[in-house]
């Protein structure tokens, strides 16, 4: 599926619709000028260095992974 989002405008509209179509909760890398009340969990970081998010990204994957199959061995 994914969106690729080039406004500000977008990036909430896309959040908003992620809430309410899917209760989702919302997880955001925040930089010093971004809106803390955006997100519902707020990841402090470099938004602008690709190797920031990629670090970051690749954490919430493993952790992600483990958690997911910790859950299917001892439901």
């Amino acid at each position: 599926m994914g969106m690729k989002f080039t406004r500000l405008g977008q990036t909430l509209a896309g959040l908003c619709q992620a809430r309410r179509i899917y209760g989702s909760s919302t997880i955001c890398l925040i930089d010093t000028n971004s809106d803390l009340g955006l997100a519902d969990i707020s990841i402090p970081a470099n938004d602008d260095a690709i190797a920031s998010i990629q670090l970051i990204l690749n954490k919430l994957v493993v952790a992600i992974c483990e958690g997911r199959s910790s859950y299917i061995r001892n439901p």
